[in-house]
């Protein structure tokens, strides 16, 4: 359009539509409804009415405006339409709609029963100037991106703000069956000017996304990107599917590497989302759903995931960051990490190894990290799987709240919010319904190995066992946090530990409270532990119903300079007596003491402690106190010249009665050994006992 006018429609209908080719000199073959400089009248349409349209060989469709004008729309419904490849120069073949200027840019709407991008091929809505990008709306049964030749620029549905733009970009929004991308081919926002990016929106019922592009240097997947020192917002993305599978490097995300901040990103599906895999070997990254903000001082976005099931392995991940652990060249941003929010009826997270460790992350640098909230009603992480909002800088760590009715960790899994740098570790709060897991080297972990104080641990469960697996709140250099359980019944097992020790500085050990209806077990070497160095131990409480600790178990809280903690134990009034606590009393082993040889130095004693039937020491009086005493009463008659009388009666008549004497019973009041080498008891002290008798020489084969 030239004049002041309104352009005219250009409408199409054919039974096959073919756009191919364009040369270096004369430009690409197409259709155009452009306005050009000085117009002043809206753009006209472009519709398009066919069984089949093809668009090959860097041929494009497009409106444009390059005025204040609004450009028209462009208007497809086919039956199938195929875009593939590019022009000689690069040009890629594609349907667009583009604004140069302080116009809007007009819609491309595609109506279809399938739709193919392949080799390059594209479907964009640019603003390159202070107006808004037109919007893309597709509606298809299936939608297909692939790249089969490894090119500099993988196919791609886009909407972007291009670079020195004020403009608003437009949303993207897509209704299909099935989608499936592939081999770095991507649907995309993006800001590289200071205006705002637009949303995405997919509503499928199969959402398939695999693959990375290692000469692109980018993976396939969904993404709203603000670009790094730019000043724009990104836009949100929303993902509603029955089935999600996101594989071999592939991405969903929201970021932001400028000073605006980054779209939130919600995920909903009905029946599963997978997430495995990585290709950071390759070069590439974790497959996965993502919030970053890195680079600038932009704030990270929320991610919302609500599933049936969610799976996570092979070194994916679920992240909402403001830093690139696996990737140190990229610098951190100083802006707060968004916050991670799932709800699912299981939560399932599997690694490869401690280097390949699927994950829930929201770890932080320099600004704050995220919290991770999870809702399940099982979930479970195993070896090495990891649950994150760790900080290494000097933001504080964010918090992990869990709600579900089972957890399980194993083979050095772990939950953790814990700093290895100046920033504070966040909180963990987990409350089970039934039963909490610990095994094989798993840990729920708020540490502190850097300046930042440790965090803390608050855990509620039904049943709470640990079997060589480790709750922490310790530190190295600054204070430990505290530990607060609530549960029935506490099972220690193979070395497992409760602990908020301080291992090398001046601050005192946390506190730990264990709130127990039921028992408390530990076993094989486990440990209860507040203990310090410098610093004072911290204090331990436990109300139980009963504690049976064996001897190579133990809950101390001492300090080895400071002042030594506190151990309160209180046990359930009804049954005080089950309440039996066996703390170690650290003597050596008797093998370890006791030689072959033993003999026995002259000059030695033996004294028998305590009372009743022997008096403290061999040469001391038997008070009478400690003896049985005859109380019977003697009549006066049988008592005479101070010797007891015993009556004797007659067997015959008349004959005189006589009357025995019988000696008085006396009082043992010492013992000796008599020359056949037995014990006599005697009345008095004797000259008798032999002044070295307990002095001899022992030997030791008589023993």
């Amino acid at each position: 359009m030239f004049g002041s006018g309104d352009g005219g429609t250009l409408s199409v209908n054919a039974e096959r539509v073919e756009l191919i080719g364009g040369s270096r000199v004369a430009g690409s073959s197409g259709l155009f409804a452009p306005i050009v400089p000085g117009a002043t009248g809206d753009g006209g349409d472009i519709n398009l009415a066919a069984d089949s349209l093809l668009v090959a060989g860097g041929a494009q469709a497009f409106t444009l405006t390059v005025s204040g004008s609004t450009a028209g729309d462009f208007n497809i419904a086919a039956q199938d339409i195929e875009l593939n490849a590019t022009s000689p120069n690069g040009t890629p073949s594609g349907l667009f709609s583009n604004t140069f200027a302080n116009g809007d840019g007009g819609n491309v709407n595609i109506d279809t029963g399938s739709l193919a991008l392949i080799d390059g091929a594209e479907i964009g809505s640019t603003v390159s100037g202070t107006g808004r990008a037109g919007n893309i709306k597709i509606k298809a049964n299936s939608i297909v991106l692939t790249n089969p030749a490894p090119l500099e620029r993988p196919s791609s549905i886009a909407a972007s703000v291009r670079q020195g733009a004020t403009g608003v970009g437009g949303d993207i929004t897509i209704e299909t069956d099935s989608l499936s991308l592939n081999d770095g081919t991507q649907i995309n926002s993006l800001v590289l000017g200071t205006g705002d990016g637009g949303n995405v929106s997919i509503t499928a019922s199969e959402i398939n996304l695999n693959g990375y592009s290692a000469i692109a240097n980018r993976p396939s997947g969904v993404f709203t990107v603000v670009n790094p020192g730019v000043m724009g917002n990104s836009g949100n993305v929303a993902v509603t599917t029955d089935n999600l599978t996101v594989s071999d490097g592939a991405q969903i995300s929201v970021a932001t590497g400028g000073f605006g901040s980054a779209g939130n990103l919600q995920v909903t599906a009905s029946e599963s989302i997978e997430l495995t895999g990585n290709l950071i070997a390759e070069g590439g990254g974790s497959s996965g759903l993502f919030s970053s903000a890195v680079f600038g001082d932009g704030n990270g976005g929320n991610l919302d995931i609500a599933t049936d099931q969610l799976i996570i392995k092979d070194g994916a991940t679920v992240s909402a960051s403001n830093f690139l652990s696996s990737n140190s060249a990229v610098p951190p941003g100083t802006g707060m990490a968004g916050n991670i929010n799932i709800n699912a009826q299981t939560i399932a997270l599997d690694g490869v190894d401690a280097d390949t460790a699927s994950s829930i992350n929201a770890a932080t640098f320099a600004g704050g990290g995220g919290n991770i909230v999870l809702n399940s009603q099982t979930i479970t992480a195993t070896n090495g799987a990891q649950v994150t909002a760790d900080t290494s800088g000097a933001g504080n760590g964010g918090s992990i709240q869990v709600n579900t009715d089972n957890l399980n960790l194993s083979n050095r899994a772990s939950f953790s919010s814990s700093t290895t740098a100046t920033g504070d570790g966040g909180s963990i709060a987990i409350a089970v319904q039934e039963e909490f897991n610990l095994n094989n080297q798993a840990q729920v972990s708020a540490n502190s190995t850097g300046l930042g104080q440790a965090g803390n641990i608050a855990i509620a469960s039904d049943t709470l066992k640990l079997d060589e697996g480790r709750i922490t709140a310790t530190s190295t250099q600054t204070g430990g946090g505290d530990i607060d359980l609530v549960t029935d019944s506490l099972f220690l097992d193979n070395n497992s530990l409760i602990s908020t020790s301080v291992l090398d500085s001046t601050g005192g050990g946390g506190n730990i409270l264990i709130e127990n209806s039921g028992f408390i077990i530990g076993e094989n070497g486990s440990a209860i532990r507040a203990d310090a160095v410098f610093g004072d131990g911290g204090n331990i409480q436990i109300n139980a119903q009963g504690i049976f600790f064996d001897l190579d178990s133990e809950i101390t809280a001492s300090s080895k300079f400071g002042v030594d903690g506190i151990v309160e134990i209180n046990l359930s009034e009804s049954d005080e007596k089950l309440g039996t606590v066996y703390f170690p009393d650290k003597l050596s082993t008797p093998e370890a003491i006791i030689v072959s040889s033993c003999p026995v130095p002259e000059s030695n004693s033996f004294t028998v402690t305590g009372s009743g039937g022997l008096p403290e020491n061999p040469s001391s009086y038997l008070r009478g106190r400690t003896v049985w005493q005859d109380t019977r009463r003697l009549t006066h008659d049988q008592i005479k010249g101070g010797e007891i009388q015993a009556e004797t009666t007659s067997s015959k008549p008349g004959q005189e009665q006589k009357t025995a004497k019988v000696k008085p019973i006396v009082e043992s009041q010492s013992w000796i050994i008599n020359q056949r080498g037995k014990v006599e008891l005697v009345a008095a002290n004797s000259q008798r006992i032999s002044p070295n008798i307990w002095s001899q020489d022992i030997n030791c084969g008589d023993l």
